[in-house]
């Protein structure tokens, strides 16, 4: 399968996550928060695919997220961006840690959006008490997010070798 299929089949398969991270996930709530779906596959499969695909991931990911979420649209797809390209150049650049580098990934992704979020809660001047977030929601959130990057990744890499070009193996 050419990369031009590959990108059409990247679009409506974010589009769904994000559809079902809006609608059911947003009702399942394990450690009392729900799973970041989108971030999580959007970032293994920058892992997975390598930049380009990661962020058209990521794009239509947050897009999707945003739209049907009552967070900051704008900041939301810029954090699953600005996360795909963070974590493009980390794959590029730390090769010898590719067993780890998923969940470190997901750890730092995590962080980083949740704590713009809270950032951006902060400046609307709403009172917020940073201890507690962290406590109830960053640190549980972190915890499901490497549970569930377990599933998306592995999940990703069969998706992959089914409709990614065939590879060659030399003798």
């Amino acid at each position: 399968m050419n990369n031009n299929i590959r990108f059409y089949l990247t679009i409506p398969l974010v589009a769904l996550l994000g559809l079902v991270q809006s609608t059911l996930f947003s009702e399942l709530r394990i450690f009392d928060v729900s799973p970041d779906l989108v971030l999580v596959a959007a970032t293994t499969w920058v892992l997975i695919r390598d930049q380009p695909e990661g962020l058209l991931a990521a794009v239509v990911g947050g897009a999707v997220v945003a739209a049907l979420s009552g967070g900051p649209r704008l900041l939301i797809v810029l954090i699953f961006c600005g996360c795909s390209i963070l974590v493009g150049y980390a794959h590029r650049h730390l090769p010898q840690m590719a067993g780890i580098i998923p969940y470190l990934s997901i750890i730092a992704v995590t962080l980083i959006y949740k704590g713009l979020l809270i950032f951006w809660l902060q400046t609307t001047g709403k009172t917020v008490y940073i201890p507690g977030l962290i406590i109830q929601n960053v640190i549980p959130a972190v915890l499901l997010n490497l549970l569930l990057v377990v599933i998306t990744y592995h999940l990703g890499v069969w998706i992959d070798k089914r409709f990614g070009p065939p590879t060659v193996d030399w003798q």
